[in-house]
């Protein structure tokens, strides 16, 4: 009888690891369409792009660059994560967030001090806006 409490709690335990993993990997690997609002008056609609593994790239499509992830608290946060740019990329930015199925809320800065807010939901088959992409400009730049 002993035996059995021990392996039904460990069985408990196993489930309950596993249901708090998968929320902990929830934005890894997903694709979102964001909106993204500029501090120098800009509003635009972009795509953010999880790698599966944590810490991985994201890839936002109106960077020319990806951005290395993690997830907070060491790595071990169930929703919050944070992102910046490699070192010697043409433009250098941060954003910090959280996701909770199916929504993402995010809030950066870039090198010129300009700060954005960003908000979305997933989705698999985002497409860029035009004003993101358009001729290799920065959307995330503020213009001169």
């Amino acid at each position: 009888m002993k035996s059995f409490a021990v392996r039904a709690g460990l069985v408990a335990l196993f489930v309950g690891f596993m249901a708090f993993n998968t929320t902990a990997v929830a934005q890894q690997g997903l694709t979102f369409t964001i909106f993204v609002t500029t501090s120098f008056g800009t509003q635009f609609q972009d795509c953010m792009r999880f790698d599966p593994v944590s810490p991985g790239i994201l890839v936002v499509d109106g960077l020319a660059d990806p951005l290395v992830y993690a997830k907070d608290d060491l790595n071990f946060s169930i929703s919050g994560w944070q992102s910046t740019s490699f070192a010697g990329t043409s433009f250098g930015i941060s954003f910090n967030g959280t996701y909770q199925d199916p929504f993402i809320i995010s809030n950066g800065v870039s090198e010129e001090g300009s700060t954005f807010v960003v908000s979305g939901f997933v989705d698999g088959g985002c497409i860029a806006s035009a004003s993101s992409t358009e001729s290799g400009a920065n959307p995330y730049s503020a213009p001169e």
